[in-house]
C-alpha cells in the first residue's frame, strides 16, 4: 500500500511528460523481465536444451577419467561403466546435445558441485546464479555516482541485459553474465589503481578469449602494464590446468573441436559474417586481423581525446560483441559497461539506452520468423558505432561522477 501511495504522489507532482516516460520505462524493462523469466522457467523445466547439459557431462567424465570430456560420443563412454548412476541422477550425456562442450575443461570443473543433483535443479540454481550476476555487474557498473530515480536506472539495466537477442544468456544458461560480473569489478579495479586484482580478473573473463581481446589492447594503449602480466599470468595458468587434466589424445580432439569452421563462422561479429558469406578461413581472419587494427585505433584516439579507463574497457567491452569471432547473442550482455559510463556521465539520454534494447528485442523477433540474424547484427553494430561517433565528436568533460564502488 505505501509503495502504491508513494508512486501515486511521485506520479501527481511530476510534469505529465516525465510521469508519462517513468510508466513507459516500467512497461518495456518489465516486459522485458517477463520475457528473461519465461527464457530461464524453459530452461529448468528442460535443461537437455540448454548448453549447461553438456557442461555438466563434460564435468562427470573428467570427475571419473572416462575418457575426453570433448568427445562426440559420451554415451558410449558413460554407460559402459558398471554401476554407473550418473543418469539416474538427472544428467543428459553431451552427444545428445546438438552443441558438445568447447570450454576450457576448468569451466566443466568449476560446476562440480551441480553434477550430483537433478538436471532441473541443477539448471535453477546455475539459473539464480546467472540472475544475481547480472543485478550485480549493473550495480558495479553505476557505481555510487548521483543517477536518476531507481525506476529509470534499472529499466536501463533491463533494456541492455535482458534483451530478447542475449536474454542475460537465460535460454542457453551460458556463463557470460558470470564472467560480465568480473569485468565490471576489472573495470571498478583499474580506476582504484589496483592494476594486478583488475589483471587476475579479466584473466578470468580470457576464458572466452572473444570477449577480452579488445580490453587487452585498451590495457596496452593505456600503459597499465601490471594489468597486463596479471592477466596474461591468470589466463596461461587457467589454460594450462585445462590442459593438464585432459587424458592423452584429447588436446587435439579439442583444438579441432574448437577451431572447427562452424564454431569459428558461428556468430555475429563483422569476422563472422565474412566467413559465412564468403566459406573462406582465409579472408575470415584477415577480417578479424583488419577488425583489430580498427578497434586500436578507435581506443587510441578515445585515449588522447582524455577519456578514462571506465570509458575505453567499455567500448572494448562492447567491441569484442561487434569485431570478434564467434562472438554470440548471449554475449551482448557485454555492452552494460559502455552503456552505464554513457548513462552516469549524461552522454546520451536515457531513452536511448532503453530504446537499443527495445530495437534489438524487436530486430531479434524479426530474424527469428525471417530464418536469418541480419537485423539485430544491424541494430548492435549501429548502435555500437553511434556511441562511437559519440565520443569522438567530443572531448571528455568532468560530466558526472568517476566510477567507485557500489
Amino acid at each position: 500500500m505505501k509503495l502504491h501511495q508513494g508512486l501515486s504522489h511521485q506520479l501527481r507532482h511530476r510534469p505529465l511528460p516525465a510521469a508519462v516516460g517513468r510508466i513507459t520505462e516500467m512497461v518495456i524493462s518489465g516486459v522485458l523481465i517477463v520475457f528473461a523469466a519465461a527464457f530461464a522457467i524453459h530452461s529448468i523445466a528442460i535443461p537437455a536444451t540448454t548448453d549447461l547439459t553438456g557442461t555438466l557431462s563434460a564435468s562427470e567424465v573428467l570427475q571419473h577419467h572416462l575418457g575426453c570430456p570433448y568427445s562426440q560420443n559420451l554415451t558410449t563412454s558413460l554407460t559402459s561403466k558398471a554401476g554407473f548412476d550418473l543418469l539416474n541422477a538427472g544428467s543428459v550425456p553431451a552427444s545428445t546435445f546438438p552443441f558438445p562442450f568447447n570450454e576450457p575443461s576448468v569451466v566443466a570443473l568449476a560446476l562440480t558441485p551441480l553434477t550430483g543433483l537433478p538436471l532441473s535443479v541443477a539448471a535453477a540454481i546455475f539459473a539464480l546464479l546467472l540472475l544475481a550476476s547480472l543485478g550485480g555487474a549493473w550495480a558495479i557498473s553505476l557505481g555510487r555516482s548521483p543517477l536518476g530515480p531507481p525506476v529509470e536506472r534499472w529499466a536501463i539495466g533491463a533494456a541492455v541485459l535482458l534483451s530478447i537477442p542475449d536474454d542475460g544468456g537465460l535460454n542457453l544458461l551460458q556463463p557470460e553474465p558470470l564472467l560480465l560480473c568480473l569485468a565490471a569489478l576489472a573495470v571498478v579495479a583499474l580506476a582504484r589503481d589496483r592494476d594486478k586484482s583488475a589483471g587476475v580478473l579479466l584473466g578470468f573473463v580470457a576464458l572466452k578469449p572473444q570477449l577480452v581481446w579488445p580490453a587487452i589492447l585498451a590495457l596496452l594503449i593505456l600503459r597499465r602494464w601490471s594489468a597486463v602480466g596479471a592477466g596474461a599470468l591468470t589466463a596461461l595458468t587457467l589454460w594450462a590446468v585445462s590442459l593438464a587434466v585432459l587424458p592423452k589424445g584429447c588436446v587435439t580432439l579439442w583444438l579441432s573441436s574448437a577451431t572447427a569452421p562452424f564454431v569459428l563462422t558461428q556468430g555475429d561479429g563483422i569476422p563472422s559474417i565474412v566467413g559465412q558469406l564468403t566459406g573462406s578461413k582465409i579472408l575470415e581472419l584477415g577480417a578479424e586481423l583488419i577488425s583489430a587494427g580498427v578497434v586500436w585505433i578507435l581506443l587510441n584516439a578515445l585515449r588522447k581525446r582524455g577519456y578514462d579507463v571506465g570509458a575505453l574497457l567499455g567500448v572494448a567491452f562492447a567491441a569484442a560483441i561487434v569485431f570478434s569471432l564467434h562472438a554470440m547473442d548471449y554475449d551482448l550482455v557485454f555492452v552494460a559497461p559502455l552503456a552505464a559510463w554513457l548513462y552516469r556521465r549524461s552522454y546520451v539520454p536515457p531513452w536511448s539506452l532503453i530504446l537499443f534494447g527495445v530495437l534489438a528485442s524487436a530486430a531479434n523477433v524479426t530474424d527469428l520468423k525471417m530464418g536469418t540474424a541480419i537485423w539485430t547484427r544491424l541494430i548492435v553494430t549501429i548502435g555500437f558505432a553511434a556511441a562511437a561517433a559519440i565520443l569522438l565528436t567530443r572531448r571528455a568533460g568532468k560530466r558526472g561522477q568517476e566510477l567507485t564502488a557500489p
